[in-house]
C-alpha cells in the first residue's frame, strides 16, 4: 500500500523577510505571507488532499494560520516536538547584526553540536527533539491507515526530517523549503520510498555566511 505525508513550511512572516534567527517566538503570518498562500492554494500549487486525510501543526501561530488558509477549519493534532529551534536570547536577531558577535560565531562554527546560545537549545538537542517528533508523525500516519497526512511545520524541522529519511550527503540548506513550500513523502508498506519537492527549495542564508567568510578570509 502506498501513502504519503505532505509536509509544508508555514507561510512568510516578518521574521522570514528580515532573516531573523527565531523559533520559539510565536510570530503570525505577514500580509504578504497570507496573500502568497492564498494564491498558491487557488492556483493548484499543492497536491489534492483526500477527505479522510489527517492534519497536524506544531501549535505555533504561523503553522495554525497556514493550515487554516490552505485547508480550512479542519480538525487537527499538534506535534510540539516539531517546533523550530529555540535561539534563546538571540531570538529575532538577523545575521547582519550577529556576524561579529563572538558568542554567536562560537556557536556558528561549532562542529560538536553541543554549544548553546544563552537560554537556547543546542543543535544536538534540537535534532533529537525533532527526530522524536518526526517519528511520532510517521507512527501516527501509519497507524491511521489514511492515504495522506498533512503536517504544517518549520523550515529547519523539514530540512532535518528529510535529511533523516533520505540522507545523501547534501547539507541542511539544500533540503530547506522556502515558506509555503515543502515535500510529498511517499511511503510503501509503511516505509519512506521516495519524495517530490513542492515549490522552491534552498535557502540563501548559507550564501550569506559563505560571503562573510570570504570577505574576512575565514575557512
Amino acid at each position: 500500500m502506498e501513502s504519503k505525508i505532505l509536509i509544508i513550511r508555514h507561510g512568510i512572516t516578518e521574521g522570514n523577510k528580515k532573516k531573523w534567527f527565531y523559533g520559539a517566538t510565536d510570530i503570525g503570518l505577514s500580509e504578504e505571507g497570507i496573500i502568497e498562500l492564498e494564491e498558491q492554494r487557488d492556483s493548484g500549487f499543492y497536491p489534492d488532499v483526500p477527505e479522510d486525510a489527517r492534519f497536524f501543526t506544531t501549535g505555533m501561530k504561523r503553522t495554525e494560520e497556514t493550515l487554516g488558509i490552505l485547508f480550512g477549519d479542519v480538525e487537527h493534532g499538534r506535534i510540539t516536538d516539531m517546533k523550530e529551534m529555540n535561539f534563546g536570547d538571540y531570538e529575532c536577531r538577523s545575521f547582519d547584526s550577529l556576524k561579529d558577535d563572538e558568542v554567536f560565531l562560537e556557536w556558528g562554527y561549532d562542529q560538536t553540536g553541543e554549544i548553546k546560545l544563552p537560554n537556547a537549545e543546542s543543535r544536538n538537542e534540537f535534532r533529537e527533539r525533532t527526530i522524536r517528533g518526526g517519528k511520532r508523525l510517521i507512527d501516527e500516519h501509519i497507524a491511521s491507515n489514511t492515504p495522506m497526512t498533512v503536517m504544517i511545520c518549520h523550515g529547519g524541522v523539514i530540512s532535518g526530517f528529510m535529511d533523516h529519511l533520505f540522507s545523501d550527503g547534501r547539507s541542511m540548506w539544500d533540503w530547506m523549503p522556502e515558506p509555503g513550500c515543502g515535500y510529498e513523502v511517499f511511503f510503501t508498506d509503511g516505509k519512506p520510498a521516495k519524495y517530490k519537492a513542492i515549490g522552491r527549495i534552498g535557502d540563501n542564508l548559507q550564501t550569506m555566511i559563505d560571503e562573510h567568510e570570504s570577505e574576512n578570509g575565514e575557512k
